[in-house]
């Protein structure tokens, strides 16, 4: 429905809220429509160009009294288009790809649900995602002045890693983590940071 549409008479519109210059279509196209020199007379609407950013997701710049403010364009899609009765905070890609940003592939979500989708759908490794959390509270812990020993207690505390238990997902396709292994214990981890 949006990739071959050229005409942005074609497709359903809507203002962005806050910035009364842009309109936005259903396909995450931004719009301009802001006009152009001392004439101020009404202008075709220009399509923005979207940038690709760090993160992965496309977004677009807006402009509202001089001040320029980076938008992502799957959120700009999801506020106008999409109901928040929940007020839900962040917008999921259903497929899991950040660049399609089609209503249809769009959908309000807590973190949590957030977080569980990309666990079911692949896009978290567990095990990546448990190491790297662990190691967040240590560097935490290490900062606050922990020994090695409060952070062994606080690991085996906060995390059952070394049950195999990750977040999400089911151990039986992952190896658990061995503690007693030299680059995988306490030290290891200690060691490498």
């Amino acid at each position: 429905m949006c990739r071959g549409s050229k005409n942005y008479k074609s497709e359903q519109l809507k203002r962005i809220e806050n910035y009364p210059h842009y309109i936005i279509t259903k396909c995450g196209v931004v719009y301009s429509t802001k006009t152009r020199g001392w004439s101020k007379k009404l202008v075709k609407p220009r399509k923005m160009k979207k940038t690709l950013g760090n993160s992965g997701y496309y977004y677009v710049e807006l402009f509202e009294n001089k001040i320029g403010r980076k938008w992502l364009v799957h959120r700009l899609v999801a506020e106008a288009f999409i109901p928040n009765p929940l007020n839900k905070r962040q917008v999921n890609h259903k497929d899991g790809n950040k660049l399609n940003n089609y209503i249809a592939n769009l959908e309000w979500a807590s973190s949590r649900e957030n977080v569980i989708h990309a666990f079911k759908s692949g896009l978290i490794d567990p095990t990546k995602y448990a190491i790297s959390k662990l190691a967040k509270v240590i560097i935490k812990e290490i900062d606050n002045g922990a020994t090695i020993i409060e952070i062994k207690t606080i690991m085996e505390s906060l995390i059952h890693i070394k049950k195999g238990w990750f977040p999400g997902k089911s151990m039986k396709k992952h190896k658990p983590f061995n503690n007693d292994a030299p680059e995988n214990g306490i030290q290891g981890l200690c060691n490498r940071m």
